[in-house]
């Protein structure tokens, strides 16, 4: 018979040998179970897309593209991000984003004017007066250009006409030719008029009607300066005149999405390991606006929904990326393709030397609201027109720095906000990828577990000559109770793929999956989605000294048994 003492080593010898075998607590989640996450029901026109985490609510076909979300725990704060539309601008002299700035005839015509009035100044023909009307017309332009806002500071536009005022009243005292006289002296009476319709209160209408007939005296005078100036400095003034025709075929500066028709697609599964990864859809713009003909197609939010967190990764121009996607989120990735640019780079050349430099950028508007409810809220997205009237957000933090916007303000023009483009390495099995930090908008100023509005700050552009990055900078308007935020893309020629993002919490967790992208708006075939594995929490040399040392001490606890009582032998 074994004694024991002998039986008793063995039974801790096994006891050990498997805790030292057999793995503990996994580093890395477990995806859901196949089928529970994410799930996806229709109500009447709108799909929605249930998860672990949070309820996204859209709506369904041909409609606005909007998304409603809202954290499971929480459904009495619903959060809303309606893609507003694509606007085209220009950023002078790199200034940024600037919403007075659209690419619009009016903007076309005033740098026309401008340039004229510096090649005439610099070459020393100012005092004859013909940079002056140029300069004046440039005044008349950001007048008319100010009257398209949505709030336009009227005390600021009187001041502007007053000074276009005064120097036109100059040039008429000083023109020697009675014609040229006579115009300049029919735009001030006319500028004089606007002021006084601006005064009395009076409609954009009237205001921008007045405003006109003196831009047609200015423009005519301007002809006659033209025909001196050529005399002076030859016919590059009268080729820029020539230009201004080119602006009556622009198309308006601002795609607006809800005046177009959507289409979406069916929800495609990503399979990944023995479960559901995610799934995905897309919403194509399927019709356009009179002159956005070339949208048609050609702008796509394609969504991807994850029932865990996951890292996607894709390559560009040799090199590997990387970005997380949270369980809590969920990605759209804004697809562009062949952009009609008004201000297209090889055209703006034309204008010859200048004293500015004009870059062509589109911008991507998406407003941000938050709403507090008593009662379910699909009851109240039936609705969404109504949704910008009930907003209760009253301010929004920006980035790790927890920058602080006024939600409830009313601002006239974008402010840029602060989002590094730095990147950094990670090491995502075993293979090393340039990981893209997110710019995260939270949509309250209280909550850190409150909804966000997140978007990597980088894009990719394709074209002939291949694919590459380009930054992506973020300008925010708040406009009473909701923010607008303005995404910028310099100009590309080509497709730009760019992917915000919409969720809610806070926490960063451990990604179960490794999904690779295809090529911007590829189907979901052409996604490949890899589960990593579970990594135990000890590695196995960590397991079997831990278990020696508990060897070690239950043989000294059975030693000193033994020797206090011999029977146990």
């Amino acid at each position: 018979m074994i004694p024991k003492l002998f039986s008793l080593l063995i039974i801790a010898t096994l006891i050990t040998s498997a805790m030292a075998t057999a793995p503990l607590t996994a580093a890395s989640p477990s995806p859901k179970e196949s089928g529970s996450y994410p799930a996806i029901t229709y109500e009447g026109g709108l799909m929605k897309i249930v998860t672990e985490d949070f309820t996204v609510i859209l709506q369904r076909n041909g409609t606005k593209p909007f998304f409603a979300w809202w954290a499971n725990n929480d459904p009495s704060t619903v959060y809303v991000a309606q893609y507003k539309g694509i606007l085209e601008y220009a950023e002078l002299n790199s200034s940024g984003f600037s919403i007075k700035n659209m690419a619009e005839p009016d903007l076309w015509n005033r740098l026309i004017d401008e340039i004229n009035a510096w090649d005439l100044t610099r070459l020393g023909y100012a005092e004859r007066g013909m940079a002056g009307l140029f300069l004046a017309g440039g005044g008349i332009h950001i007048g008319l250009g100010r009257l398209q806002l949505d709030r336009v500071n009227l005390t600021e536009l009187s001041q502007l006409l007053a000074d276009t005022v005064s120097t036109l009243k100059i040039l008429g005292e000083r023109a020697s030719d009675q014609s040229l006289k006579q115009l300049l002296d029919g735009a001030v009476a006319h500028l004089n008029e606007t002021i006084a319709l601006i005064d009395g209160g009076a409609t954009r209408g009237e205001i921008r009607d007045s405003l006109m007939a003196a831009l047609k005296d200015v423009q005519k005078a301007q002809k006659i300066g033209v025909q001196k100036g050529k005399e002076l400095i030859g016919s590059i003034i009268e080729e820029r005149e020539r230009l201004k025709d080119l602006a009556t075929s622009f198309h308006p500066s601002y795609l607006s999405f809800p005046s177009c028709n959507w289409t979406v697609s069916d929800v495609a599964q990503l399979p990944g390991g023995a479960g559901l990864a995610g799934v995905m859809f897309t919403l194509t713009l399927s019709e356009a606006p009179p002159k956005f003909d070339f949208a048609e197609g050609n702008i796509k939010i394609v969504v991807r929904i994850y029932n865990a967190s996951v890292t996607e990764t894709f390559s560009v121009g040799g090199a590997s990326y990387s970005y997380d996607v949270q369980a809590g989120e969920m990605k759209m990735d804004l697809v562009i393709q062949d952009w009609d640019w008004n201000f297209e780079p090889a055209t703006v050349s034309s204008f010859g030397p200048m004293p500015i430099t004009v870059s062509p950028a589109l911008a991507l508007r998406v407003d941000l609201s938050a709403f507090n409810l008593s009662n379910a809220p699909e009851e109240f997205l039936n609705d969404v027109e109504t949704i910008r009237g009930a907003a209760t957000m009253k301010g929004a933090v920006v980035g790790a720095g927890q920058s602080k916007i006024n939600a409830s303000a009313y601002d006239d023009d974008a402010t840029t906000l602060p989002f590094s483009h730095m990147k950094a390495q990670k090491n995502i099995a075993g293979k090393i990828f340039k990981s893209i930090p997110a710019g995260k908008i939270k949509l309250s100023d209280e909550s850190t577990l409150g909804g966000f509005f997140k978007f990597v700050p980088s894009a990719i552009v394709s074209n002939g000559s291949g694919e590459y990055l380009v930054d992506v900078f973020a300008s925010y308007m708040s406009g009473g109770n909701h923010v607008r935020i303005f995404i910028s893309y310099p100009y590309f020629n080509g497709t730009l793929l760019h992917d915000p993002s919409i969720g809610v919490g806070d926490a960063e967790a451990t990604s179960s999956y490794i999904v690779t992208l295809g090529a911007a708006g590829a189907a979901a075939s052409a996604i490949s989605v890899q589960q990593i594995p579970a990594q135990p929490g000890w590695s196995s040399v960590q397991g079997y000294g831990a278990a020696s040392v508990l060897v070690l001490g239950i043989a000294v606890i059975v030693i000193i048994l033994v020797r206090r009582n011999p029977a146990l032998l």
